[in-house]
């Protein structure tokens, strides 16, 4: 490291210095300096991020003042690891990891008894297992056939199923009792918790892709509209929405 390089992460920003600054050269400073004062200021900026975040999943059993801790933490961690060539902006990055120290707080909060990490991390294997038998067979697999795909004791997948049942469904896919239908209705955008979410993912992706979904989801465009819009055929514009919601469906499970 050069003793420029040094001299940057060891620099001292003053108070005034920090409160002048905006999110972007208080960001800057911290992709360079990596300093505590700088941190902690970007940390209270974001503290109403954290509050906007916690009151989307209010209702579900939890304190927003603890799900605003939850989410705090989150855009910290994000802080941590952002660098401006993951590309999109800081709050794009920021959400997304929020969100998703969220829903791991709901989860484990959220099991009738105790239940063990390693029989949690087992729950998709066996599910998929069960999902691939019922696709082949036409019907529900036994205990001793999900065993045998997933290769996986008889007993192991005994309490798995044991779990899956002690699982209070407080799902953060669905909403609260009384609350309004989502507004956006397609595999891979409702397993988004919240439009802002959404609109922090799609920053990610590329701009083609990003606008068809923004004109399919939000302007609520059919596909020959958008087809016209952008100039591709129908055919294409079908392509594109599928390919995109892969990409988003996967960014969201990177929240988890």
């Amino acid at each position: 490291m050069t003793d420029e390089a040094i001299a940057a992460r060891t620099k001292r920003r003053s108070r005034s210095e920090l409160r002048r600054a905006d999110n972007d050269q208080l960001l800057e400073w911290w992709v360079a300096e990596r300093g505590e004062e700088v941190r902690s200021e970007l940390a209270v900026r974001y503290q109403q991020m954290a509050k906007n975040l916690a009151s989307r999943f209010a209702n579900r059993g939890e304190s927003r003042e603890d799900l605003a801790q939850v989410a705090a933490y989150g855009i910290l961690k994000a802080l941590d690891r952002y660098t401006p060539d993951r590309g999109g902006t800081f709050e794009s990055y920021a959400v997304p990891t929020a969100v998703g120290e969220i829903k791991r707080h709901f989860r484990d909060h959220s099991w009738g008894s105790k239940v063990s990490r390693g029989v949690k991390d087992l729950m998709p294997r066996v599910r998929q297992a069960e999902e691939s038998l019922t696709a082949r067979l036409n019907r529900s697999p036994t205990v001793p056939e999900v065993a045998a795909e997933s290769n996986l004791p008889i007993e192991t997948i005994h309490e798995v199923l044991e779990a899956r049942r002690m699982y209070r469904p407080n799902s953060l896919e669905g909403r609260p009792e009384g609350s309004p239908d989502p507004a956006v209705g397609d595999i891979g955008v409702t397993r988004a918790v919240d439009r802002m979410t959404i609109e922090a993912l799609l920053e990610r992706l590329p701009e083609r892709e990003r606008t068809i979904l923004e004109l399919r989801f939000f302007e609520e465009l059919n596909q020959s509209d958008i087809a016209e819009r952008v100039g591709v055929s129908q055919m294409h514009v079908s392509r594109l929405i599928r390919r995109a919601l892969e990409r988003l469906a996967t960014l969201v499970d990177q929240t988890d």
